[in-house]
């Protein structure tokens, strides 16, 4: 077991730091994006901004992104076969996603809402290449490629810095150019790195059997998930006001990124993951550590760093922020777990766990930040943000016990 642990640690020391890297370069770009719009958007603005980029997130589902997870698992297998045809399918539901969006902005014209109008017309036009040519990340994922993808995302992440925050220094009052920008930015990036992607995999690459379905089959079983991940400023946006979502947007943006940043960090054991049948000792132990040590992190980052760090970035307008994100930043370790075992399961192909696993957190978390927020405002939608990790940690752990637990040798047995 030593032996495995060691091998596990090293394959993660030597990868995820270009993993990390790469979600350095996001953090850095959003956070000086972010400081800017809190700073130049009014509260309303500022909370439509992160309630569309929200909604995006949901409408996403469109574009297939359970094809994505398929792609990473087939080219970690050494199948690249399916890329093109992949790719071609996801821009063409994206279009579904375009339509939502656009039938979501007629139904705010006609109730005279024209500013959250605009800006989900503009996220209508902006989304099907902002979402529909994303499959080159997992493919690159997939195929171990990190530093590629270190090149194509900082591309990415520094032109969406540059074009938002200029549009919102030079037009602050236009929220239409501020989310189109947002979006065509890196759909650009996308457009150039799929191409590039397609030109070097050979026509004749092998196709991984039932691999698509399977794929389909994920984003289908996505939609709680997605919905339930959006429901917080949802929530917030319509049961309380708009500067209240605005208020929790800032407080949860650090958090978010922590999260997002660890999630990177632990895509390079999806690879391993696809390789391995059972969910060993080895495994086991590396979670654990891995687990205690982001806890241990996140705990001293958001009592030594965080208080300084917010205020300075938003001014003194988002202070009542500080301690909500203080308590989101340690409240995300509660998660890591979850997330380590979700990412196991996705590597499997068993689309009746990942159905499992989504569907029972949906039904316990949608519930959950809807009552909390109702009834408790931003303290509510604070507790249930946490609440979220404490249920894909028990539920995934649940899942890994019951199928993917590694079982005694018969001669292990005897022995006992």
């Amino acid at each position: 077991m030593a032996l495995k642990l060691n091998s596990l640690a090293y394959h993660f020391g030597k990868r995820a730091p270009v993993l990390v890297g790469r979600k350095i370069v996001e953090l850095v770009c959003g956070m000086a994006t972010f400081a800017i719009l809190a700073r130049t958007l009014t509260p309303e603005n500022f909370a439509i901004y992160t309630l569309i980029l929200g909604l995006i997130s949901f409408v996403r589902l469109t574009s297939l992104p359970g094809i994505g997870n398929a792609l990473a698992q087939s080219f970690a297998r050494g199948h690249r076969g399916d890329f093109r045809r992949a790719a071609i399918l996801s821009a063409k539901t994206s279009l579904l996603g375009m339509v939502a969006l656009a039938a979501a902005a007629s139904w705010h014209i006609y109730y005279g809402e024209n500013t959250m109008a605009a800006a989900l017309l503009a996220a209508s036009i902006g989304f099907p290449l902002y979402s529909g040519f994303l499959y080159w990340r997992n493919t690159l994922v997939g195929e171990e490629q990190y530093w590629r993808l270190l090149f194509f995302d900082s591309a990415s992440f520094t032109l969406r810095a540059i074009a938002v925050s200029a549009c919102a220094f030079t037009f602050p009052q236009y929220i239409f150019l501020i989310i189109l920008l947002a979006l065509l930015a890196p759909g650009l990036i996308n457009i150039f790195a799929t191409v590039w992607q397609m030109r070097r995999i050979p026509k004749s690459a092998s196709r991984e059997p039932n691999a698509l379905s399977y794929g389909i089959k994920v984003s289908m079983y996505e939609i709680p998930s997605l919905a339930v991940q959006q429901l917080d400023r949802i929530a917030l946006f319509y049961f309380i006001s708009p500067e209240a979502l605005a208020v929790y947007s800032v407080a949860v943006r650090i958090p978010q990124l922590l999260q997002a940043m660890i999630g990177e960090a632990l895509a390079v054991l999806g690879p391993i993951f696809a390789r391995r049948e059972n969910y060993d000792k080895s495994l086991h132990l590396f979670t654990f550590l891995i687990s205690i040590t982001l806890l241990i992190g996140c705990l001293l980052f958001s009592l030594i760093a965080l208080p300084y760090i917010l205020p300075l970035l938003t001014g003194p307008k988002y202070d009542d922020s500080v301690l909500y994100a203080q308590i989101l930043t340690t409240g995300i370790a509660t998660g890591t777990i979850g997330q380590i075992y979700f990412r196991y399961v996705k590597s499997r192909l068993n689309s009746k766990a990942f159905l499992q696993i989504t569907l029972s957190q949906a039904a316990i978390d949608g519930p959950t930040i809807l009552l909390l927020t109702f009834y408790f405002g931003i303290k509510g939608a604070v507790a249930a943000f946490i609440l979220k990790g404490v249920t894909i940690s028990i539920i995934t752990s649940f899942v890994i016990y019951r199928k993917y637990r590694q079982k005694a040798s018969p001669v292990c047995k005897e022995k006992q």
